[in-house]
């Protein structure tokens, strides 16, 4: 009998003292909040166990076709399939000093040029390499870099070549699972932790009042208690935690 099961490790690891820079790495290399996707293979794997788990093995397998059928020498319409993915931002140390990008890993630059071209996706690109497109009136930035697409948006400062985090250092978390989300709570700025606790106790407050139908007394004071102690402890790790980590994996065992 085959059986599913959902890991999600790494929530007791909240507390973890990492220096801001290791073993003399650029700071532009370690940034404050990273996602980070081990790779669309993997991705799609537990995309399939998921499907397979709520009974729909045929779409399962159809999925999987569909994504091999596409990927040739130049990968999936340009984009390496095998290596991570994900996203980071950056803190500075005043509170509008942030920004940051989306990394996704290429094989071939002008197989996603084509794959964009074939979209009817306008774009335009400047002296420095910098690409300009727009997406429902919101203007987005990308370039090439070290085999990887980086994606922004408001400006272009995050894409600049002086800004630019190697991928294999910025995507490089410890650990195998298929994603994971580390937040380095000792890189954010004062300024930007209080407008985070003020906006949290708001949210915890206004959870605490809005009763749920049918709810008894016994269960809204559970819930606001629970609702309580979650507020103290995210409160703990705003303001002690050194880093805070998050896994998520589906594995599929026998």
């Amino acid at each position: 009998m085959r059986r599913y099961w959902l890991g999600v490790l790494g929530v007791p690891m909240l507390l973890v003292l990492a220096p801001v820079a290791r073993g003399g790495e650029k700071a532009v290399d370690t940034p404050t909040v990273v996602v980070r996707v081990k790779s669309l293979d993997a991705l799609l794997q537990n995309l399939n166990l998921v499907v397979k788990l709520v009974g729909q093995e045929e779409a399962a397998h159809q999925i999987e076709g569909l994504v091999k059928s596409r990927i040739g020498k130049k990968g999936l319409e340009g984009i390496d399939p095998a290596r991570p993915f994900g996203a980071y931002v950056r803190f500075g140390k005043a509170i509008d000093e942030v920004n940051g990008a989306i990394l996704i890993p290429l094989v071939d630059d002008k197989t996603f040029l084509a794959l964009l071209d074939n979209l009817s996706v306008k774009y335009v690109e400047d002296k420095d390499g910098i690409y300009t497109t727009k997406y429902k009136n919101v203007d987005l930035y990308f370039r090439f870099a070290h085999k990887y697409l980086f994606i922004t948006s408001v400006n272009t400062d995050s894409i600049q070549k002086k800004n630019l985090p190697d991928p294999a250092k910025a995507l490089a978390l410890a650990g195998d699972a298929t994603i994971a989300i580390v937040a380095r709570v000792d890189q954010i700025p004062d300024d930007a932790k209080l407008i985070a606790l003020a906006q949290l106790e708001e949210a915890i407050q206004a959870a605490q009042k809005k009763a749920q139908p049918g709810e008894t007394k016994v269960q809204a004071d559970f819930r606001v208690a629970l609702l309580d102690d979650a507020h103290k402890i995210a409160k703990n790790m705003i303001r002690e935690a050194a880093e805070i980590r998050f896994d998520l994996d589906i594995s599929d065992r026998s």
